[in-house]
């Protein structure tokens, strides 16, 4: 909190900040992931991440997914060469299993400009 390029893995284009990591900015989709959670059998958590999204040329889409399944993701409209970009903060309460345990956020687009930049990745124990 923020992601770190010691504790987290990328693929796809981006960079590591000190406030954050930002996905794309040219060169298609990019992902970071972080999957050493060491989870007995399953547990409870609250998922939650800080977040913005910005469009320029075209929109772009960033989703927070344990393993496949989105949990949530924010999107910014497709309006060309609108260049805005918005913030989410949003979370989800989900299962962490032994065999499901990875967190991977995915920019969807990075065409010029494009990009998703996560500010944030906070895990809670739940007890929904």
């Amino acid at each position: 909190n923020p992601p770190k390029s010691s504790e987290w893995s990328r693929s796809g284009g981006g960079y590591w900040e000190d406030g954050y990591a930002q996905l794309s900015a040219g060169g298609g989709s990019a992902t970071i992931t972080k999957g050493n959670f060491h989870i007995p059998s399953e547990i409870k958590v609250n998922i939650a991440s800080n977040f913005a999204v910005h469009n320029a040329p075209t929109g772009t889409t960033l989703s927070v997914k344990l393993g496949t399944q989105t949990l949530f993701s924010g999107s910014i409209d497709t309006a060309y060469l609108s260049y805005k970009t918005k913030e989410y903060n949003l979370n989800a309460n989900t299962t962490m299993t032994s065999s499901n345990k990875t967190i991977n956020i995915e920019n969807s687009y990075g065409l010029g400009d494009t990009w998703g930049r996560v500010y944030s990745v906070i895990i809670n124990y739940a007890s929904f």
